[in-house]
């Protein structure tokens, strides 16, 4: 009877033990074309990266250790406007896109993270 007691118990407890969450994969993307912009972006540990695009620029990672994906573009102020496409895309699909004319002021795209890994 004890054996028996003791069966139902474990058999009680196991199926009430809690599955472990396992967080989703999530890849950033940050595609930027312009024929002259500075671009500053977090990478995947959350450093903040600085580089100026003359073209087609793209930088991916998976993102474990940020939990927000941003890019911001400047154009210089000197010249006319020049156009800028910057795109973040998250898991392959656009989260957040600025495709326009842009002078002189930041253009500054932010995605959160967290929303993609439950």
């Amino acid at each position: 009877m004890k054996k028996l007691l003791l069966l139902a118990l474990i058999i009680t407890m196991m199926s009430c033990k809690k599955e472990e969450q396992v967080q989703k994969q999530v890849i950033v993307t940050y595609e930027v074309e312009s024929p002259r912009a500075l671009v500053v972006f977090n990478d995947e540990f959350d450093n903040e990266k600085k580089l100026v695009v003359s073209g087609i620029y793209t930088y991916q990672f998976e993102a474990v250790k940020t939990d927000t994906a941003s890019l911001t573009t400047y154009t210089p102020s000197t010249v006319g406007p020049l156009h800028v496409k910057a795109t973040i895309y998250v898991n392959g699909n656009v989260a957040a896109q600025f495709n326009g004319l842009q002078q002189g002021h930041p253009q500054t795209l932010k995605v959160d993270l967290t929303k993609f890994r439950n």
